[in-house]
């Protein structure tokens, strides 16, 4: 390996102080997302409105996804992840008030703003800080903290519930929104202090306003990143065709009689974490194809072995088949699409592949949904694959033609 490369750290202290603000911003996510339906559904008797906890929670996040890009790109990085790790913060603090369920969707509707504002802008810093030529192996190690989260949040919060009450649970997400809010304001204090944070925004607005200059921005142009597009396009089709597996498998293995699937979803975190440490290693080495097909391939025999047959013996093979493809497909587009935009739309770019994977998943239960009550949920799997299989080579032919990086 170049010995250049080998000196552009990736743990240095900001971005350690990321990973650990992004860790419980995500905990915080992971672990309302499991109580807080359980919780409105014993108070008010309506579960309904405890699935709308994270119906509106995450269609507030996407809705932002636009603004919260511009806005990293416009106001600057630390602005953005203080804004909304403070909306946040203020509003998990709510969970202690006893308020009726309606105040509690309302919560949810700030606490999304926050989450996509903080989000974003932590990916876009982030972007900052990694060296360009180690960007896929950081944005991969930075997702190991969601990796971690997804693992840890639901089985923390229901353990807490059920043994300590839903007020310490509370207090728990309470303190993790904090720490996100702290840990972002210590780490611009540390920029400020060492120069890098205000020559960066200074940079960054003076470029800005060059291409502004040029000519008034399409509509189109402020909610999405064009460039980008060519790889998030991506992204959305991972998800459309991942979600099956999230909603629908514990009800697919139900009916086939296999009740302890939640194995899954363990083996598919380790995969996944370990996928993350090597994906950069590989991409930086080989390219992006040396991923990407991969990764895609070990996502369509997961879909393939799930429609054929279902039990515990398969449902464990394709979960390390299924974790291992997503920790090499997600980090690898993420890291192509900030790349593939101008260092001035980053946060844009952030927040037009995240877009992409929250369209991608939404539409994808609706339509996926309708599908299998009509012809079962095997058909949804295997449609899952063909799509993959066809967007392999989709990607194929865009990286020829150079049209990805």
């Amino acid at each position: 390996m170049n010995t250049a490369v080998q000196k552009e750290r990736i743990f240095t202290t900001p971005y350690l102080v990321l990973m650990v603000a992004e860790l419980c911003l995500k905990l915080c996510t992971f672990m309302q997302n499991s109580i807080l339906a359980v919780y409105v559904i014993e108070k008010s008797g309506s579960a309904t409105i405890g699935g709308l906890m994270t119906t509106v929670y995450m269609l507030t996040s996407v809705l932002c996804r636009p603004a919260s890009g511009n806005a990293a790109d416009k106001h600057g990085r630390f602005a953005v992840i203080i804004f909304g790790s403070a909306i946040y913060c203020c509003f998990t603090g709510m969970l202690f008030l006893a308020i009726p369920a309606a105040l509690l969707l309302i919560m949810r509707i700030f606490q999304g703003v926050g989450f996509c504002f903080g989000g974003t802008g932590i990916y876009a810093l982030a972007s900052d800080i990694i060296p360009e030529s180690r960007m896929s192996e950081g944005i991969g190690y930075l997702g190991l903290a969601q990796t971690l989260a997804t693992a840890m949040g639901p089985a923390l919060a229901v353990q807490m519930k059920n043994s300590c009450g839903y007020q310490t649970c509370f207090a728990v997400i309470f303190i993790a929104s904090l720490v996100t809010l702290i840990s972002v304001v210590i780490l611009r204090g540390f920029a400020i202090k060492n120069g890098w944070a205000v020559k960066k925004q200074k940079a960054e607005k003076t470029e800005t306003e060059k291409v502004q200059s040029q000519g008034k921005k399409s509509f189109l142009s402020n909610l999405i990143e064009m460039n980008t597009m060519r790889i998030a396009i991506f992204a959305f089709v991972v998800m459309f065709c991942g979600v099956t597996v999230t909603t629908f498998l514990i009800t697919y293995a139900s009916q086939a009689g296999v009740s302890n699937s939640g194995i899954f979803f363990t083996v598919n975190a380790i995969m996944v974490a370990a996928a993350r440490v090597i994906e950069g290693k590989v991409h930086q080495k080989y390219g992006s194809t040396a991923v990407i097909i991969p990764g895609f391939a070990c996502l369509i025999i997961a879909m393939v072995g799930i429609s054929l047959h279902v039990s515990m013996g398969t449902i464990i093979f394709c979960a390390l088949f299924y974790g291992f493809g997503m920790g090499f497909v997600q980090p690898a587009i993420n890291a192509m699409g900030v790349l593939m935009a101008d260092k001035d739309k980053r946060g844009l770019a952030n927040s037009t592949v995240f877009l992409m994977m929250d369209l991608g998943g939404a539409v994808s239960g609706f339509v996926f949904g309708m599908v299998s009550d009509i012809y079962g949920f095997p058909v949804i799997y295997m449609t899952s694959a063909v799509l993959l299989v066809l967007f392999a080579g989709v990607f194929l032919i865009m990286k020829k033609k150079q049209l990805v990086m």
